[in-house]
């Protein structure tokens, strides 16, 4: 069939090489269960991008997606997008999007629109986010969005105690505790990140954290859970009788003397 099944190497020999081809039988298929046909999304995600690096694009590679008219409308967009004119290396990197983790146009759109309301138009950080998207087999903008449902979270939360920085690995690992470990809703993880704000400006993670888990211990589900957790709201005191307070000041509460200010004069002038 043309397929190189075997080899083996030999000894040289004084002045002259000798190597012989062994002619091994190809091993028989070991019998196993009847591969089940696989769904288009599955197909897609072994699409060949093992190693995700872009190959080395040649000039008429340019060209030709440039020619492609879906492809120039991807090139106007994504200008508008990003806010600039298109590097080689942004072009190249539009080629591998489509070409190599097989994009549709629409889905490219939808990633360049995605990175550019999250403030993200370094074509590096595009490029990550597509391949993050084959590698967890999305393919339609539908199967996008709910991707970013998922992951969309951190990012509130993170923004929640006042970070505009991606988390971190270990403030992934609290977000991940409160969500599926813990079983909160988002609203109850931002209430609680609301009042970590507010008492500290420091190790906020770890605060938002002794909250959740108090949280957790106690049984809550929703928010309203939490209201009825939390004490009653002290009635501010009622003042004091207003009965004979009438022409009163602050200094009533001294005792006043009575002034004979005539025979006060004359002692004055006596003096």
């Amino acid at each position: 069939s043309g397929e190189l099944v075997g080899a083996r190497i030999v000894s040289l020999g004084a002045g002259q090489a000798q190597a012989a081809v062994e002619d091994v039988p190809a091993p028989e298929p070991e019998p196993g269960p009847a591969e089940q046909p696989r769904s288009a999304r599955e197909l897609a995600s072994i699409v060949d991008i093992s190693n995700y690096s872009k190959p080395q694009y040649t000039g008429d590679d340019l060209t030709r997606f440039r020619d492609n008219p879906d492809a120039a409308q991807i090139i106007y967009v994504a200008e508008l997008y990003l806010r600039r004119t298109l590097s080689q290396d942004d072009v190249t990197t539009l080629i591998f999007i489509s070409d190599q983790l097989n994009f549709s146009y629409e889905l490219i759109d939808y990633l360049l629109e995605v990175c550019a309301d999250k403030g993200k138009t370094n074509i590096r950080y595009i490029e990550k986010v597509a391949i993050d998207w084959a590698q967890s087999g999305v393919t339609t903008t539908d199967e996008a969005r709910a991707h970013l449902c998922k992951f969309d979270s951190p990012y509130e939360i993170m923004r929640a105690l006042g970070k505009n920085s991606d988390p971190s690995t270990v403030e992934l690992e609290f977000i991940n505790k409160w969500m599926n470990v813990y079983g909160f809703d988002k609203s109850v993880i931002l209430e609680a990140c609301a009042r970590t704000v507010i008492s500290t400006d420091k190790a906020r993670f770890k605060y938002a954290d002794s909250i959740l888990t108090g949280w957790h211990q106690k049984g809550v589900h929703t928010l309203e859970d939490v209201q009825l957790l939390d004490p009653p709201k002290k009635k501010p005191a009622q003042s004091g009788s207003k009965q004979g307070t009438a022409g009163k000041n602050k200094f009533s509460q001294f005792t006043q003397n009575q002034y004979d200010y005539e025979e006060l004069e004359k002692k004055l002038i006596s003096n």
